[in-house]
């Protein structure tokens, strides 16, 4: 029982230099993973083009989650944020089946939320998803799913994809 605090304190140390020689933060992960475009519309509005276009191809909106409007029944405020969750299981599946932890990215994310004024729609970047998972195949879905989060941040924020 006497070595244990040793051990302890060798684990501790073990695990303080592999952290400090990975200094990768969860945000600097997260903007790799996203393409960001600057809204020409109000917030309500780029949400609402948002949600259109989305709906307009045929493409499952699985959840719309008000990060406000949560925070504001916590007792806090936050700038306007919704979240969508979205995707086509017949995209999606094909991904998941090369590479199972896919899952953990798909269905897609669209986020609009506002910053200083300036409204902002950040969307999944499918390329950058699938590249981490090892993934190439099938590239035409791959492509297929980028081409549509650009044209989906484009209608939506009126710039062109």
């Amino acid at each position: 029982m006497r070595y244990r605090p040793v051990f302890i304190a060798i684990a501790l140390s073990v695990m303080a230099t592999a952290c400090a020689s990975h200094p990768v933060t969860h945000a600097q992960n997260e903007a790799e993973m996203s393409t960001a475009k600057t809204s020409n519309y109000p917030f309500d509005e780029t949400v609402s083009r948002l949600q259109s276009s989305i709906e307009s191809r045929g493409l499952t909106i699985f959840a719309k989650v008000d990060h406000a409007a949560g925070a504001e029944a916590a007792g806090l405020t936050l700038a306007p944020s919704t979240l969508f969750i979205f995707g086509n299981p017949q995209a999606g599946t094909p991904l998941m089946q090369a590479a199972p932890e896919l899952g953990l990215d798909l269905p897609l994310k669209a986020l609009v939320y506002e910053e200083a004024g300036t409204v902002n729609v950040l969307t999944s970047d499918i390329n950058a998803i699938t590249a981490r998972a090892g993934v190439s195949n099938p590239a035409p879905v791959i492509e297929r799913i980028g081409t549509v989060l650009k044209t989906l941040a484009g209608e939506a924020t009126g710039t062109t994809p």
